[in-house]
């Protein structure tokens, strides 16, 4: 088990057909007390006139041909609230109890609205530190905006809203968030099981005009799987790749 701080930063990382990036393991992830921080340096891209013109779209990123085992502290993802949720709300109530939640982390309180075609309003989420937090509730500074649950045609309720975990142990993240973003991609046959793992602000720098090979080159996502079908022998698990209870 990784049961230390650990900082990594670095570039670009290239894993071929025999390599592996491990960090925890399914039976052992990284001890939720503990951090571990990947961190793209803001370097610029690589020129694609002087080597492969898929210098720019590869590089500051983590390239993985082999195996990927990253395995965050578990925790439940998000659950739902029992009833609508009020302007100026400090206590969230939730409807299903949840696990690995810890005061200080970060929760979102998406907009629950209905939307029409017509409509243009701005989004109304929120995002909370959490003060206090038990199994079934947790108690935030108050929140600007009422969060409705959805109704059918009699008014009756269908869906609360959710409360989301936005914290994570493991991070991949960027050294400057107003710089060149990293990335990480998975591809063809790679051997992949990510679990409880936070993706922060990776990919393309910015919506901008495409393409811009040394600052916004296209085809980076914070994840990528490209055209991936995974090992030949199926893993352990039991699914060609895994993905589970990432943030993005």
């Amino acid at each position: 088990k990784l049961a230390f701080q650990t900082l990594l930063v670095y570039g670009t990382e290239v894993q071929n057909t025999q390599g592996e990036l491990r960090i925890g393991t399914e039976a052992s992830p990284v001890d939720a007390t503990k951090t571990a921080r990947i961190v793209f340096n803001n370097a610029a891209l690589l020129d694609p006139n002087s080597g492969p013109p898929t210098n720019s779209e590869y590089s500051n990123g983590v390239i993985c041909w082999g195996k990927m085992r990253v395995h965050g502290a578990i925790k439940t993802p998000y659950v739902r609230s029992t009833t609508a949720i009020a302007a100026s709300a400090t206590t969230l109530n939730f409807s299903s109890s949840q696990s690995g939640w810890l005061a200080g982390d970060r929760v979102l309180i998406p907009d629950s609205r209905q939307y029409f075609d017509t409509d243009s309003l701005p989004f109304r989420d929120e995002v909370r530190t959490l003060a206090t937090v038990g199994a079934t509730s947790c108690t935030v500074a108050a929140l600007t905006y009422s969060h409705p649950a959805a109704v059918d045609k009699d008014s009756n309720v269908d869906f609360t809203p959710h409360v989301t975990n936005l914290t994570r142990n493991v991070i991949f993240e960027n050294e400057d968030s107003a710089g060149v973003h990293g990335h990480v991609i998975v591809l063809n046959r790679c051997d992949v099981d990510i679990r409880y793992v936070r993706f922060d602000s990776l990919g393309r720098t910015k919506n901008a005009t495409l393409p811009n090979t040394t600052t916004n080159q296209k085809g980076r996502y914070a994840l990528h799987f490209h055209h991936v079908y995974g090992p030949l022998a199926l893993p352990a698990s039991g699914y060609q790749f895994v993905t589970k209870g990432c943030v993005f």
